[in-house]
């Protein structure tokens, strides 16, 4: 039962990360103001960055595992969330940028890594 608890978590948490970057696709502009940032004035392809990288890079890497069931698709889902949050981790400590908002978004990503890889570790 715990096992599967997992696995549901898992696939929860897959279908957050697919969330995210459909909202990064449909709305560029509130995914921005999510995370804090803004397009500069004058450059119309700084909306396009955040539709393909928040928005397609997100919505590839998560529907690929939803709809394969791969295990090593999602722990490469697991890798994305695990390394973006060890990479902000690394900001913190060598940019000084220590604030709520990138504690908080480590503590999110480590744990999205860990939720989505658990179930599927006996595949490595």
């Amino acid at each position: 039962m715990t096992w599967q608890l997992f696995t549901i978590t898992s696939y929860a948490a897959a279908f957050f990360s697919l969330g995210l970057g459909l909202y990064g696709l449909v709305s560029p502009k509130g995914a921005l103001d999510l995370i804090g940032l803004q397009t500069v004035p004058g450059l119309s392809h700084s909306i396009s960055e955040v539709r393909a990288t928040y928005g397609g890079v997100f919505i590839g890497v998560s529907l690929y595992p939803l709809l394969s069931g791969e295990p090593h698709a999602f722990l490469a889902l697991a890798a994305a969330w695990t390394l973006a949050g060890i990479c902000r981790l690394a900001s913190t400590v060598f940019d000084g940028a220590t604030t709520r908002f990138n504690v908080t978004s480590v503590v999110i990503e480590l744990c999205m890594g860990v939720l989505i890889a658990l179930p599927h570790l006996s595949a490595l």
